[in-house]
């Protein structure tokens, strides 16, 4: 009897160490389950958050052509935009004036108005010195 009684308490021992291993095995199987659903979520949250701040720059891109267009469309709203370049062009040059840079300039920067012809964005068809050709 007392044969059996060891036999049994040691199969209930073997059986409660094996269900311990499952256990543990079952909690390890889900904790990188969870982690691997975890990081999977944050991915998904960075790349909607990535792709709305696209389209709110874009919204704020088209906003702002629009708001471009409307105001060159207006009396005199070329004229600001061609004076707004000169300004940007300007203030780019000042930029430049570091004594190590090497840069070429147009012969005459008090005709900036040419320049901006000669880039295509002036209103003029030419900058002026140049022949236009015939037809």
């Amino acid at each position: 009897m007392s044969a059996e009684r060891e036999r049994r308490a040691l199969i209930a021992q073997s059986e409660g160490q094996r269900q311990s291993q499952i256990d543990k095995s079952e909690g390890l199987k889900m904790q990188v389950i969870n982690q691997s659903e975890g990081e999977m979520q944050r991915r998904i949250n960075e790349a909607e958050g990535r792709a709305d701040a696209i389209k709110t720059i874009g919204h704020a891109t088209a906003s702002s052509i629009e708001t471009v267009a409307t105001a060159i469309s207006v009396s005199g709203g070329a004229d600001a935009v061609r004076l707004r370049l000169s300004q940007e062009y300007l203030r780019s040059l000042g930029h430049l004036a570091d004594p190590k840079t090497r840069v070429v300039l147009p012969a005459d920067l008090s005709k900036v108005e040419d320049l901006l012809a000669s880039l295509g964005l002036s209103g003029r068809d030419e900058p002026t010195g140049r022949a236009n050709p015939s037809p």
